[in-house]
Formats: structure tokens, C-alpha cells, sequence
């Protein structure tokens, strides 16, 4: 185990040639929020812009659509039928999710989508689809600790960014466990499955699958 320096972390962003563009680096498609949940649409919409990415769609219910709109003017939004609770639903929305998934560089998936099993229904459906780096965080996490066996075809470019008891869901254990030895917690998972875990906390552990 090493720690990373803010000087390391710097360098693993490549100097920009002054005549690109948003074209030039990639489309992200963040499929994020429900109607309960707006924040954590918009806290990712603006972290994915101020990260450097180049085009963002964000897939997000229509509510949503019209609160972020009015504050966050450079990213491109998908409104998203949903059910009755507001959460998205696959279905309704497929055609439109398989074309973004078809054209994304990346995907982040989870935030704010809510716990239930439309969200599980979601996230298998665009785990399938996806051939390029997804990163899931939040409630996609907590779908895909229902639905493990996805978890079979991850693939490298997987990034999954649980807090502990998140980590705990997936492996379905306990908070404490986790907490008891992190690295090791850490470690084992990913003997288990490829890509990369980011375990977070006081001392966030950064570990790649085996």
C-alpha cells in the first residue's frame, strides 16, 4: 500500500492542447436523480463538468430536468419518464438510454436514483449494454448488491465508489467488518472481481481488481 500526493494525482490529468474542444474529450452520460432526490443530480452534473469532462448528457426525470436546467447551463439533458414514486423506469425510457449508453465515452451511474427494484432493473439493463468505463456510485451500488451476479461480466473499467456501508451491502456484511480492516475488506473484493474499488472514508483505499 502507498499513498497518493496531490503532486501524483495532478499529473494523471494530460495537458490540454489549446485548440480542443468539448468534442475532444469524450461524452459522459450520468444517469442520476429522481424526483425525491435533485441534489445528488446536480452535485454530480457540476463535479463531472468541473472534472474536465467534454459533452455531458445527464438522464434524469423530467422534474429534475427543469431545476437543473436553470443553474447548470453547459450540460445536455435526457428527461426520463418515471413511475409513480419518480424514480426512472427502464423501460419507458429505453430507447433513448440504449442510444446514450451506444454514444457515451463513460457512464456514471447511482446517484440519487433511489432503492428500488425499478433502480435494480436500471442498473442491470445499462451494465449489459455498456462498453466503455462506468462508474457506479451511491444507489446503483445498492442495486447491485440485489443483483450480484451482474457482477460476473464486470469488466476492467469498472469503478464502483462505496462508503463503508455501502461496501458492507455489497459483500453483505457489516459496517463494522469493513471498517475493521479496510485494506484487507478492500483487497478481498477485488480478488473476486475485476476493475476498480474505491473504498471511501478517512483514508480513502484505492484498489484494482486482481
Amino acid at each position: 500500500m502507498s499513498w497518493l500526493s496531490w503532486e501524483q494525482i495532478c499529473s494523471i490529468f494530460p495537458k490540454r492542447k489549446r485548440d480542443s474542444h468539448k468534442g475532444t474529450f469524450g461524452t459522459l452520460l450520468c444517469i442520476t436523480g429522481s424526483d425525491n432526490m435533485p441534489g445528488a443530480c446536480a452535485l454530480s452534473t457540476l463535479a463531472a463538468l468541473r472534472s474536465g469532462a467534454g459533452l455531458v448528457k445527464v438522464a434524469t426525470t423530467r422534474n429534475n430536468v427543469s431545476i437543473l436546467a436553470s443553474q447548470i447551463y453547459e450540460a445536455i439533458y435526457l428527461p426520463m419518464q418515471t413511475n409513480d414514486i419518480g424514480g426512472i423506469i427502464w423501460e419507458s425510457n429505453q430507447d433513448t438510454l440504449c442510444t446514450a449508453i451506444a454514444q457515451a465515452s463513460a457512464i456514471l451511474l447511482g446517484c440519487g436514483l433511489g432503492d428500488t427494484a425499478a433502480t435494480q432493473q436500471l442498473v442491470r439493463e445499462t451494465v449489459r449494454l455498456a462498453n466503455c468505463p462506468i462508474v457506479i456510485d451511491a444507489d446503483g451500488l445498492n442495486a447491485l448488491a440485489v443483483c450480484i451476479d451482474i457482477m460476473q461480466e464486470q469488466k476492467e473499467n469498472w469503478i464502483l465508489t462505496p462508503h463503508p456501508g455501502e461496501m458492507a451491502r455489497l459483500i453483505h456484511s457489516s459496517s463494522s467488518v469493513v471498517q475493521a480492516d479496510r485494506s484487507a475488506c478492500a483487497l478481498h473484493f477485488c480478488e473476486t472481481f475485476s476493475g476498480t474499488l474505491v473504498l471511501k472514508g478517512a483514508g480513502t483505499i484505492v484498489q484494482q481488481g486482481t
